[in-house]
């Protein structure tokens, strides 16, 4: 029945408190390819996950803390199977439309990253966590490639030269913010995963791929 399923919040709050106790958590997610026989209306342990895209409420049950993800509904399709299995429960995946391609992107794409400052409203910012220099983990090649214009949320952006000791940094939009002659859009989140960007947890890790991946 709609509604009767946890708010995000409020099942990352239990998670982490039965982690406390040393016991793994199971979330369920429904199929979009065949509801349960009876009210048809999915069996999700996350409410917003009843109509949410399946790739994304998988990814969305890692952030939350769930240990193991089964789908509530008979006869998922071998598709959304594929995605579950193929999963990487320790780190969460993004799917992102590049709107540049160089250096700077073949850098980005794949590549584990994670956030490394406390919760910011605004944006959340990364390091690579396979840095090719040990000084720091920030892009050290090219990093104008960039387009400068106003941020929208979801947009993911790399710091310019101009930056200093920030330059190569890769950001995530939070929400929609002012152009920076110093920051350059990459490309941006698919719709589909944005909702993610609201529970994202600190130091969590994460990868970005192109979303014709998925």
């Amino acid at each position: 029945m709609r509604y009767t399923g946890l708010q995000p919040e409020r099942a990352q709050e239990i998670n982490a408190l039965i982690h406390e106790y040393g016991y793994r958590v199971t979330g369920f997610i429904p199929s979009h390819n065949h509801k349960r026989i009876g009210v048809s209306l999915g069996l999700p342990t996350v409410e917003r996950h009843r109509i949410m895209d399946t790739f994304t409420a998988i990814e969305e049950c890692k952030i939350l803390g769930f240990d193991d993800i089964f789908f509530g509904d008979d006869l998922a399709s071998e598709k959304e199977l594929r995605m579950l299995v193929e999963r990487d429960p320790a780190v969460i995946t993004l799917r992102m439309i590049p709107e540049v391609e160089g250096e700077a992107m073949d850098w980005l794409l794949g590549r584990e990253l994670r956030q490394f400052q406390e919760d910011l409203p605004e944006i959340i910012r990364t390091k690579s966590l396979s840095s090719d220099n040990n000084s720091d983990s920030s892009f050290h090649g090219d990093c104008e490639e960039g387009i400068v214009e106003e941020r929208r949320r979801g947009d993911v952006s790399m710091c310019k030269a101009a930056l200093l000791r920030y330059a190569g940094e890769v950001q995530i939009a939070r929400m929609d913010l002012p152009a920076d002659p110093d920051i350059g859009r990459l490309g941006r989140i698919v719709d589909e995963d944005l909702p993610l960007l609201e529970t994202f947890r600190n130091r969590a890790n994460f990868r970005l791929i192109r979303a014709e991946e998925k």
